[in-house]
């Protein structure tokens, strides 16, 4: 967001100079009105980076709180509220790419790991693989998804494919690492989660909604659908509102990638 108000406002410095030899209007009119707007989206621009820039662990961080704007005017609707916003884009895959990653994760499912400790054993019941760095369509798929959200591909974690077998769910959880151990193991120099871009590769004969439980929203599974929120406030805070879970599986199965992005580049 802020290398494109930098460029609208070069544009309107250029388009000043070619309106100031092709105009008769009072020399010094199209000039200043110009240069005016430059010099505020300049500073517009400068102010929302900084804007962006918030302390996590001692250090400071970027929480790409710009993507909201991004995403505003490319979502198909928005859910939540206000100050939590989720965002859906249907069709951000098509049919055949949804199949494709399905393929690429056969033969290397393992357990879904989980961040933050339970003594549940249904707490996370689905199976997880992950994206390879050599694999070309999975790489392709990667550059799709930062290209979207306008969030460089280096502040994100490799990809993961889910798939979830009748009877699998995933209970109310966060994204975000929380205080403490959880921060400490998961986050460390690679900092914390602050987006979640989830796409679902199928839809279940049955059951798989996602629940928004605070918001009071659910999003049933559609082959290409994308649903991204933000887990931090502007703050830097975590986001208790985005509390979510996957829902049972009652027919069929169900496949999604998550991608997270974290807050600063990863090692």
């Amino acid at each position: 967001m802020q290398k494109t108000l930098v460029y609208i406002a070069a544009g309107v410095l250029l388009i000043t100079v070619v309106l100031s030899f092709l105009t008769d209007l009072a020399s010094w009119l199209i000039p200043l009105v110009g240069f005016g707007i430059a010099v505020t989206l300049t500073i517009i621009a400068f102010m929302h980076k900084k804007d962006d820039d918030k302390l996590e662990g001692g250090k400071k961080v970027n929480i790409d709180f710009f993507a909201h704007d991004v995403l505003k005017g490319k979502s198909s609707k928005t859910l939540g509220n206000k100050e939590t916003p989720i965002y859906i884009i249907d069709n951000f895959l098509t049919p055949q790419e949804c199949k494709d990653i399905i393929k690429s994760g056969d033969g290397k499912l393992v357990e879904s790991p989980l961040t933050h400790p339970t003594a549940d054993k249904d707490f996370r019941t689905s199976l997880t693989s992950y994206f390879e760095k050599d694999n070309e369509m999975q790489k392709g798929i990667e550059a799709k998804i930062a290209k979207f959200i306008e969030i460089p591909l280096e502040k994100g974690e490799l990809a993961q494919i889910q798939k979830y077998n009748k009877g699998n769910q995933f209970k109310g959880h966060w994204d975000y690492f929380h205080e403490g151990g959880d921060y400490k193991y998961w986050g460390g120099d690679n900092g914390q989660r602050t987006w979640t871009f989830m796409i679902y590769l199928n839809e279940p004969e049955k059951g798989g909604s996602t629940e928004f439980i605070k918001l009071k929203d659910k999003i049933q599974p559609k082959t290409g659908r994308a649903v991204v929120w933000h887990n931090l406030n502007k703050d830097g805070s975590r986001n208790e509102m985005t509390y979510h879970a996957g829902r049972p599986i009652e027919a069929g199965e169900k496949h999604i990638i998550t991608k997270w992005f974290r807050d600063r580049k990863q090692s």
